[in-house]
């Protein structure tokens, strides 16, 4: 992280766990994870992997069925875990917000915009009436939606996708948060609202200062907007670093894969990657299925579905250390 920007969120050592019929599911794994004002860390990885839930379990918005153990968790040097439910709620809105990823759901469809934008200054400020309506009015305004006195008065299903996705942007935004949890924020979109709204992530970051982590299936998503890039699979982190090296040259075999089956993406020095001379670009797949996580997992996660295991990647977990970037036994560039 640039020694300029203050650390907000540490964490180290989560793990969340599901009560299920089938037993304990571990969801996240020993996660470790850090952002700071003003940057944007995007979580990659395959549906499954953990990355949702490691952020619901941040802002204490998982079912009682889950179980969250971490051996830190701090906000603003403050211990999460100390807090009393009332407290990390109250906390959990006002200084930490959280975008989903599907705002038509998200939205109350009986409620008016004004209304549900009202509501979270109702709860964490006192505010008369008109302050209340001009602050509605200026995170509509922020966000870019276009007349926004008139869009107080609008029902969710009376706006665009795009617009939707904007108003839960203000709606996070209303309070005046340090940091921005944004959970596929652009799956939804088309190509061009998308880019507008990674362009608004990108102004706010710059103009409040604010930290987003944006958890996205998406490489492109992370090219345009992000600072740095935790790449997870099955619960754990297996990569991280700026989001220029890590997409210039993955470390481990595992994000070298994800790039490989991204459309466009080339890894320098990479003979997979680049179709031949007036050959069609065919896309790669990466065999195999994520582990089941209602299971015990020996080893390294990735390794039956990687290229590069050894009978070491199957017996040992591999670690962040000797090489910090990834999580590898034999990471690329290593004999």
């Amino acid at each position: 992280m640039s020694a300029e920007r203050r650390t907000l969120l540490e964490v180290e050592g989560l793990e969340v766990e599901f009560r299920t019929p089938r037993g304990r599911v571990q969801a996240v794994r020993g996660l470790d994870l850090c952002v700071g004002a003003g940057e944007i860390l995007a979580i990659v990885g395959e549906s499954g992997s953990g990355k949702s839930v490691a952020q619901l379990a941040i802002m204490d918005l998982l079912p009682d069925s889950a179980s969250v153990r971490a051996r830190r968790m701090h906000w603003q040097g403050q211990e999460l875990s100390s807090l009393s439910r009332a407290q990390r709620r109250a906390l959990c809105g006002r200084e930490l917000a959280m975008v989903f990823q599907d705002p038509l759901s998200a939205l109350h469809p009986q409620l008016t915009i004004g209304r549900q934008l009202s509501e979270v200054l109702e709860v964490h400020e006192r505010l008369t009436r008109v302050q209340v309506r001009a602050r509605c009015i200026a995170a509509l305004a922020e966000v870019g939606i276009p007349s926004p006195e008139e869009r107080l008065r609008a029902y969710p299903h009376e706006l665009s996708g795009g617009m939707r996705q904007r108003v839960m942007i203000a709606m996070a935004l209303i309070a005046s948060p340090r940091l921005l949890f944004a959970d596929e924020p652009t799956t939804a979109l088309d190509v061009t609202v998308q880019a507008q709204i990674l362009e608004l992530f990108r102004e706010l970051c710059a103009r409040r200062g604010l930290a987003i982590v944006l958890v996205t299936h998406s490489l492109g998503v992370v090219a345009r907007v992000a600072d740095r890039v935790q790449v997870m699979y099955a619960g754990q982190a297996l990569e991280r670093g700026s989001a220029e090296e890590v997409l210039a040259a993955p470390a481990h075999p595992y994000t070298r894969a994800l790039l490989r089956s991204v459309p466009d993406a080339r890894i320098e020095g990479d003979a997979h990657s680049e179709p031949a001379a007036g050959a069609p670009a065919r896309l790669a797949t990466i065999p195999g299925q994520p582990p089941d996580l209602a299971q015990p997992i020996r080893g390294c996660a990735f390794a039956p579905r990687c290229e590069r295991a050894s009978e070491l990647c199957r017996r040992e977990a591999p670690r962040f250390a000797p090489n910090p970037r990834a999580a590898c036994h034999h990471p690329e560039g290593s004999a």
